[in-house]
């Protein structure tokens, strides 16, 4: 299994979004559309009062689409899943979008779930930079956002342990839906991020052992 995977779907679905008080919005995402949704979005600052991200609520968003959130549910969530090797019935996995974001210029990923993992599926839309890392254990998978235009679509899982940054973003915008990977079952089934820290620990000790038995 891994922290988190990316998956190209090159032929995808187009999701018809349609957001409530602005109507249809299409894809490719431009650049006075963008400006609609960040006047219709709540927006957060980091300290410094530099870096921002946009959000505007999952409950508002429609998918014109009928067969949107059977794709989400059949064919890209079973694939993260397998990729993340939550090996969890997906009976019990259930797909929330949690909002609509927009990521601008001087823009970080903040990342509050309380789930076992996250879902991020990049729309297309014209920009320049917006490389996401995600870390774990010192180690970083980087995922490209650029160069998708439609029907292309990017999906993003990655649990929800690991650390997350977004390179800057030079001109446009990085449109993504955000779905929060919940599980229904018992809370001791929770699907968990292996912590790599101790079993390197462990097996360090097993080579240990064999070497004094060998002296």
């Amino acid at each position: 299994g891994s922290f988190s995977h990316q998956i190209n779907y090159p032929d995808a679905l187009n999701p018809c979004l349609h957001l409530d008080g602005l109507g249809p919005i299409g894809l490719p995402l431009s650049e006075r559309e963008a400006r609609e949704i960040i006047g219709q979005s709540a927006s957060t600052r980091n300290s410094d009062g530099k870096d921002v991200i946009w959000s505007f609520p999952g409950d508002k968003v429609r998918f014109d689409n009928p067969g949107w959130e059977a794709w989400i549910k059949d064919i890209v969530g079973p694939a993260m899943n397998a990729a993340l090797d939550t090996r969890v019935s997906l009976t019990v996995v259930q797909y929330k979008l949690k909002s609509l974001t927009l990521r601008g210029r001087h823009t970080k990923i903040r990342d509050d779930s309380q789930q076992y993992g996250t879902l991020s599926i990049i729309l297309p839309s014209h920009h320049v930079g917006g490389q996401v890392h995600i870390i774990h254990e010192g180690t970083t998978k980087t995922f490209n956002t650029e160069g998708h235009s439609a029907p292309s679509l990017t999906a993003i899982a990655a649990y929800t342990a690991v650390s997350q940054r977004l390179d800057p973003i030079h001109s446009g915008y990085v449109a993504c839906l955000c779905y929060e990977l919940a599980f229904l079952g018992k809370p001791q089934s929770i699907p968990r991020l292996p912590d790599l820290g101790r079993a390197m620990m462990r097996l360090r000790r097993v080579f240990r052992s064999w070497r004094l038995r060998l002296d």
